[in-house]
């Protein structure tokens, strides 16, 4: 478990942020609401995209709705997965995973996962997406960059963390939004 970096959303910093998830390493970005964390993310999506290391899935878990029950996270997730490429006859009953699972499968690489607002979902809903990307992040099966804002930190730092095993960055501001 690594502690805090915390950066100004520069060039420079996209660009090392970028390079550890082309480096195969997971990364996490707190930062406060309207901060530029889907900014960074945006421009790590181009920039990945400039050098392909993977296939990219981006989830965004702050919808119009809230997503209060499982099926509504399913729906995001398949949704997004299809969107890369997946197949699209998901069933309830699978594993809430499969469509990312299924695109790793079909590609042979680790799918690169860009996941914003992760704390947008009822607690219960994000550690049971966490505990998932995390096994699949220690199985080499899943890059990911997760956001979300400051009150995310107990999800993902600390030894009782539901996922603990990515880079920590605390976005103080990004420049597009100075």
């Amino acid at each position: 478990m690594s502690r805090f970096q915390y950066v100004l959303a520069s060039a420079d910093s996209l660009e090392r942020l970028s390079g550890t998830v082309r480096n195969g390493e997971s990364v996490v970005i707190l930062g406060p609401r309207n901060g530029g964390k889907r900014y960074v993310l945006d421009r790590i999506a181009a920039l990945l995209g400039e050098a392909p290391v993977g296939l990219i899935v981006r989830l965004r878990f702050m919808t119009a709705l809230p997503l209060r029950h499982e099926g509504a996270v399913r729906r995001v997730i398949c949704d997004a997965a299809v969107s890369a490429g997946a197949r699209d006859d998901y069933s309830l009953e699978e594993e809430l995973l499969a469509p990312i699972d299924d695109l790793g499968k079909r590609t042979g690489k680790p799918v690169i996962l860009l996941a914003a607002n992760v704390d947008a979902m009822p607690h219960h809903l994000a550690r049971q997406f966490l505990l998932g990307v995390q096994s699949r992040v220690l199985s080499k099966r899943l890059i990911v960059v997760l956001t979300g804002e400051s009150d995310f930190r107990d999800f993902v730092h600390g030894p009782g963390s539901e996922f603990n095993c990515a880079n920590a960055w605390f976005l103080q501001r990004s420049e597009e939004h100075t």
